[in-house]
């Protein structure tokens, strides 16, 4: 049959039906044995073993009791103590709005730990000297587990944040503080550092501070960001900033906080787009790095050296690493000149982490990609780890190299491997983009962000363990939080990781592809069908 009578045949409705049905029936059963085959075990190896492509599928595998956070006292734990991994934080699975996060350390693309706490968040975890390991995390709560004074702006939730330090093997927490705030959404605790005097800095997105406790949970050290950056300051006179429309709004999105070699705190301010260093002492802002947002999204004639950006990382030579997330790519910054020297921006859909290792390449946490992938200076991807539990991806906050002692009272060194050079162990695939993309010559290791100091002074805050924190006033709607951004990846990227994200693990672009025709098709059925009715209708009135 050539075209033409091809063509000729689809005029018949009743060959256009049988197309529509053979059409669709193909497709299903294409995506059905997809969906079936999903959890494979078979492997790819490169010829020179530098990186092992496996079929993704539940990463639980081989976890400890992945589901509550409880260890179930198994041997795989311990069986970590002489491995490196990646200890990844997953802010929810399924969807932004889920409270199904996790912290895990994979090996070998196995999840070997993981701590899973209820109804939570989880953004932030780091190896203490110790061996422990400190995490951030954000509770929903129902109202009737809420202080009266959280629910002015949401009466039936709030949440509650928690910053916790966890025995390694039975997850026991050995110290804790926490506070409760007006409800989740941009009120989550994003990150949380342990100094060497044994305090703790964190940053305090839902109520625009940075803050540091003793180990007795007393509040030693606070800044205000409306005190210090808000209308009247000097920084506010100088650059202007961004409004605040209401009363918890999320007018700064305070999302990191570091203690920097040279004893300044490094804050990250996103929705001014600036990195601060911030004096212990006098709580002055000694350096701005970035250009600042004056007002509204965009400004005329401003071209943001940073663009909502997430955990930045100081190395050597006075740059800074930083997930330029809305920018969708990762750069290095040279703090001195305040420019960008180096740049990352292959396949990246809101990056929201960069680490320089040791070795000079850069660990990424690849948001909406929902993965975490190791590139060299050139923006090669040697190393990359899919984020799915139980069927669904996963969307990644953060992720660290660390290296694991065989002594349990070790201390794991972050930002090292046990492979000093080529690619670290781990489950990894090449590239699927085509050509790297990188620019400018990246810095080498990163220098140490923690020094010891005085005893700390400043103002007496929350007094005890856990401590509640102050929750603002007036009315607010409880918006959304990272999701909603849409940057340089352009709307349909976006609109494509956001697809993703709702739907099972083993969909992906031939699958969506799929899907998509079987609803054009399904369209044009319609299409016909009601044209056929038309068509009978108009012949009986004519009739």
């Amino acid at each position: 049959m050539n075209v033409a009578s091809a063509l000729s045949a689809l005029r018949s409705r009743r060959t256009r039906v049988v197309a529509y049905g053979a059409v669709v029936f193909v497709l299903a059963l294409a995506l059905s044995f997809q969906a079936a085959t999903a959890g494979g075990t078979a492997s790819t190896t490169s010829d020179d073993g530098r990186w092992t492509a496996t079929p993704p599928g539940d990463v639980e595998a081989t976890a400890t009791d992945p589901g509550d956070g409880e260890s179930d006292g198994g041997e795989s734990s311990v069986a970590t103590r002489n491995r490196s991994g990646v200890l990844v934080t997953v802010q929810s699975y399924g969807g932004f709005g889920e409270n199904n996060g996790r912290a895990v350390l994979v090996r070998d693309g196995d999840v070997v730990w993981s701590f899973a706490p209820e109804d939570s968040r989880v953004f932030d975890a780091e190896f203490l000297e110790n061996g422990n390991v400190l995490v951030s995390y954000a509770t929903h709560l129902p109202a009737s587990e809420c202080p009266e004074r959280t629910l002015e702006h949401k009466p039936d939730r709030c949440v509650k944040n928690n910053v916790v330090e966890l025995e390694y093997d039975s997850k026991d927490v050995v110290w804790s503080y926490r506070w409760y705030d007006a409800f989740i959404n941009h009120h989550e605790v994003h990150d949380a550092d342990r100094l060497a005097t044994g305090e703790t800095a964190i940053a305090d997105m839902g109520n625009d501070r940075a803050f540091v406790v003793n180990e007795s949970g007393d509040v030693v050290w606070e800044w205000s960001a409306r005190e210090h950056i808000g209308p009247g300051s000097e920084f506010w006179e100088t650059y202007g900033g961004p409004d605040e429309p209401r009363p918890e709004s999320d007018w700064t999105h305070m999302n990191d906080i570091d203690r920097l070699e040279n004893g300044t705190f490094g804050l990250s301010i996103r929705n001014f787009d600036v990195l601060l260093e911030v004096n212990r002492s006098t709580k002055d802002i000694e350096r701005v790095i970035g250009e600042p947002r004056n007002s509204g999204k965009d400004v005329a004639g401003r071209d943001p050296i940073l663009d909502d950006q997430h955990n930045p990382m100081w190395v050597a030579d006075d740059h800074v690493v930083v997930a330029d997330s809305e920018a969708d790519r990762i750069v290095e910054v040279d703090a001195s000149a305040n420019e960008v020297v180096w740049t990352y921006d292959d396949d990246l859909l809101w990056p929201r982490d960069a680490d320089r290792l040791p070795n000079g390449n850069t660990l990424v946490t690849n948001s909406l990609r929902y993965e975490v992938v190791e590139v060299t200076p050139d923006g090669e991807v040697v190393w990359s780890y899919q984020v799915a539990w139980n069927g669904k991806r996963g969307i990644p906050y953060e992720a660290d190299r660390v290296s694991l002692p065989e002594e349990p009272d070790g201390m794991p060194a972050q930002g090292a491997t046990d492979e000093p050079t080529g690619s670290p162990t781990g489950t990894a695939a090449p590239s699927g983009t085509g050509e790297p993309t990188a620019t400018g010559e990246p810095t080498g290791s990163p220098t140490a962000t923690e020094t010891p100091t005085d005893a700390a002074t400043g103002s007496g805050g929350e007094g005890s363990t856990p401590g509640d924190a102050d929750d603002g006033d007036g009315e607010s709607g409880e918006g959304d939080s990272d999701e909603n951004e849409s940057g340089d990846g352009g709307l349909l990227d976006r609109l494509g990781g956001y697809a993703f994200l709702y739907l099972p693990f083993w969909v992906g672009t031939v699958e969506m592809a799929m899907l998509a025709v079987i609803g054009a098709v399904g369209v044009a059925a319609v299409v016909d069908v009601l044209a056929f009715a038309v068509g009978r209708l108009r012949t009986r009135i004519a009739g």
